[in-house]
């Protein structure tokens, strides 16, 4: 089932998955967002980047440090620092939203099992447009 019907059940009301969903009342907003979510914050501006910031600052100012530089690698792009690409999930997820080019696809067996297997249990499409 897609999510715009999944949507239309909930708005119109209904169960999915044996939830029993009331009529749709109205967007979110402060009053029924999640306390957590409103009190979160994105990390790039915290203590980790601050204290790099400070560590270079201060090993610029001449001060040592038991290491030469100081390498942020806190969030971003670890692709950059070494860390190989995760593969196997955008190969299958690749075959999944292409299921035609499984067969010619130059990717391990247990990828294509693996997109095989979403392709037979997932119900309806996952694509952006339903």
């Amino acid at each position: 089932m897609c999510i715009r019907d999944r949507y239309q059940r909930r708005v119109h009301g209904g169960s999915i998955f044996g939830r029993k969903f009331s009529t749709y009342t109205g967007g979110l907003n402060f009053e029924n967002l999640n306390p957590n979510l409103i009190k979160s914050h994105y990390a790039v501006g915290g203590t980790v980047p601050a204290r790099a910031a400070q560590i270079k600052k201060e090993m610029r100012d001449g001060k040592q440090f038991p290491f030469d530089k100081v390498v942020e690698c806190h969030i971003g792009n670890p692709q950059y620092f070494g860390q190989k690409p995760i593969s196997f999930t955008r190969q299958v997820l690749s075959l999944v939203l292409s299921p035609d080019l499984i067969e010619g696809a130059p990717y391990h067996k247990d990828v294509k099992e693996r997109a095989k297997y979403y392709i037979q249990n997932i119900e309806g499409n996952i694509g952006a447009y339903c």
